[in-house]
């Protein structure tokens, strides 16, 4: 398993620091945990575009996690080298809402055009995601905040 810190900074900006966001690489699946701004830019200067991401974690939806989101979902749908590959977001409880509201803002302009975008809330306990084992959990912050615990077996 390799870990990279994409950012680790909060929504303020800053020059030093990016917005929250961690890529996990294992066995060949790129995941993300959240996806904060200057979380994209770290990404292409490490050689990951768009088409290479498998799935997203979301600690919570505050901006300074969830906002290259944004820019992520509307480059996915380029027509000259659209996403072909199904995305998987996992987040906590009331995420749904947040992203359907989210998608009721932008319109047809971050809507899938060639992959599935399949969203899952999570509460408490341990999944199996691939080869990682996730254990999840609540954290102090706000009422849908979620923790994960990474492990491959």
């Amino acid at each position: 398993m390799k870990i990279t810190i994409l950012g680790s900074g909060t929504a303020v900006p800053s020059l030093q620091r990016n917005s929250s966001g961690v890529l996990i690489q294992d066995n060949g699946v790129n995941s993300l945990v959240d996806f904060g701004y200057g979380n994209l830019r770290q990404l292409l200067n490490l050689g990951v575009t768009y088409h290479d991401i498998d799935r997203i974690f979301f600690t919570h939806n505050h901006p300074g996690h969830v906002s290259d989101l944004i820019p992520f979902l509307f480059g996915s749908r380029y027509q000259l080298d659209a996403r072909k590959k199904d995305l998987e977001i996992i987040a906590g409880p009331g995420f749904q809402d947040f992203f359907d509201k989210l998608m009721l803002a932008f319109k047809h302009w971050l809507k899938p055009t060639e992959y599935k975008l399949n969203i899952s809330e999570v509460d408490e306990g341990v999944r199996d995601f691939g080869k990682l084992k996730v254990q999840v959990g609540k954290v102090k912050h706000i009422a849908m905040s979620r923790g994960y615990r990474f492990t491959n077996d």
